[in-house]
């Protein structure tokens, strides 16, 4: 049935769900969770320490620069992400005659991406990171700096975020259309940008849980590494279809 088919699922109610949990995953990777306080420092001008030891009416204002500042930086890499989306969504539709084909060759793709977030091959250019600008370039608006490095973020490669956000992009590439592209994109951009403003505001408490946690970072890295290669399989084999069957034959 038509309905059935891999455009309708990656533009579903479940496509939108493996965006914004591929988002929640992208944060709690080892090039996010414990680079917050970094962020922090930069949003605040000042260190964990000195904030977690400020005065009531310090730590108030504190907090509300984190939250104004993590919410621009947020902003920045989600105008990057939607931008993409829309980007990819409409080359999808560009290419539709393709599909098929295209289907597969992202399969092999995003197959080689979770091998490589496992840990399992070694592919040299995926190693190669982009660097995030933190250098103020505002002294007055100081805000459009926080936006700015947001902006930084969205642009930049890095070896455990970028393999999550390119499944994504293949998803956005066959999801029939620049809109649906767009809030494919959008959702990820949510999933990684909400749990940042909430770890930001509460740095000084989750600090210890982001230091404990440290450790199973790389644990996480390869479940989005396995869950990669599954959605590559599926792509690849076009096999969706008949999972989507199987899960619709116990509603």
């Amino acid at each position: 049935m038509d309905w059935l088919n891999i455009s309708n699922f990656q533009g579903s109610d479940v496509g939108f769900g493996i965006a914004f949990l591929a988002g929640v995953i992208a944060f709690f990777s080892p090039c996010i969770l414990p680079l917050i306080p970094a962020y922090v420092s930069f949003f605040t001008g000042v260190g964990i320490n000195e904030l977690k030891n400020a005065k009531p009416e310090e730590h108030k204002k504190y907090q509300k620069q984190l939250l104004f500042h993590s919410l621009l930086f947020v902003a920045g890499f989600l105008l990057i992400f939607v931008l993409l989306g829309l980007a990819t969504g409409a080359l999808g539709s560009f290419l539709a005659t393709y599909k098929a084909s295209l289907q597969r060759i992202g399969g092999i793709f995003l197959i080689i991406l979770g091998l490589f977030l496992m840990e399992l091959i070694r592919v040299p250019w995926l190693y190669k990171q982009g660097k995030i600008d933190f250098k103020p370039h505002f002294k007055k608006a100081k805000w459009a700096n926080s936006f700015i490095v947001g902006v930084s973020f969205g642009l930049a490669w890095t070896p455990c975020i970028g393999p999550v956000l390119a499944t994504i992009l293949f998803l956005a590439t066959f999801s029939g259309g620049s809109l649906e592209g767009f809030f494919l994109l959008l959702t990820f951009a949510l999933g990684l940008g909400l749990p940042f403003v909430v770890m930001a505001m509460g740095v000084t408490k989750f600090l210890p849980l982001i230091r404990k946690f440290g450790k199973y970072l790389m644990l996480v890295q390869k479940i989005a590494g396995g869950l990669i290669i599954i959605l590559g399989l599926i792509m690849l084999t076009g096999s969706i279809n008949y999972i989507i069957d199987y899960l619709l034959s116990f509603i």
